[in-house]
């Protein structure tokens, strides 16, 4: 909540101070779009006082901005066959039926799983974590999951909202392929040097396809390819030489 305390006095215009409020914190300037990027980000939180917080903050930012648009960040998990009915699931959806209902414009984005330095506990700096400090974990061997990164992310929803594209539409920011976490870890492994200290575990189905056919004429303007194996591995290489 940092940036939001801090710039409630100013331009009210980015509400959060995690991952998302960082990288999209030139909107702090801009006076007619909200960033709602105080929400709820760990998938296993159940806690109903964090999902009141972040309603509270929601109901708020849209009571004190009649008019402007509200951006609002969901998730993919709804994508997940074994996320999509748990609490944060359920929560998110909430969410984006709450800003459906009450803002006069908004843009809300289903974002994958973000490749990007947090403080949150994120899959891939989880498995980075792990791996450096060589502390075994599980991996569940039906598990896919859908990864993205933190600067492509940026540069998609950007050009969406410079654009004014999209207004009053729910959007999926996601890559093109999903893939085994067990490759993810043996992609960290590589870009580390390595080897990881993890079990396999009997457990996990894959992911859905997302369909993400609205954004990919802006992929296209945008030069973002998901070329699989050399889209994550430039990715993880980014993320672990930022350190």
């Amino acid at each position: 909540m940092g940036i939001f305390v801090k710039l409630w006095e100013y331009f009210i215009m980015v509400i959060g101070s995690g991952m998302f409020a960082n990288k999209f914190a030139k909107y702090c300037s801009i006076d007619d779009i909200v960033l709602l990027a105080s929400g709820v980000s760990n998938s296993l939180e159940q806690s109903q006082l964090e999902f009141d917080r972040e309603f509270a903050v929601v109901k708020q930012g849209i009571l004190d901005n009649p008019g402007k648009l509200i951006v609002y960040f969901s998730t993919s998990s709804m994508y997940d066959p074994i996320s999509k009915n748990s609490p944060y699931t359920k929560h998110k959806l909430n969410m984006e039926g709450y800003i459906k209902t009450h803002a006069r414009k908004y843009l809300i984005f289903r974002v994958s799983q973000v490749i990007g330095r947090s403080n949150n506990t994120t899959l891939i700096n989880f498995i980075i974590n792990h791996i450096q400090n060589e502390i075994e974990f599980p991996v569940w061997s039906g598990s896919t999951r859908n990864l993205i990164d933190l600067d492509d992310v940026y540069r998609i929803i950007d050009y969406i909202i410079e654009y004014k594209l999209f207004v009053n539409q729910t959007i999926n920011v996601a890559n093109l392929h999903n893939i085994a976490v067990v490759d993810i870890v043996k992609y960290v492994e590589k870009q580390l040097g390595v080897k990881a200290k993890y079990h396999l575990v009997d457990k996990g189905v894959p992911f859905e396809k997302i369909d993400i056919s609205d954004i990919m004429p802006i992929l296209d303007r945008l030069s973002i390819k998901f070329d699989g194996n050399n889209y994550l591995t430039e990715a993880i290489k980014r993320l672990i030489d930022i350190g």
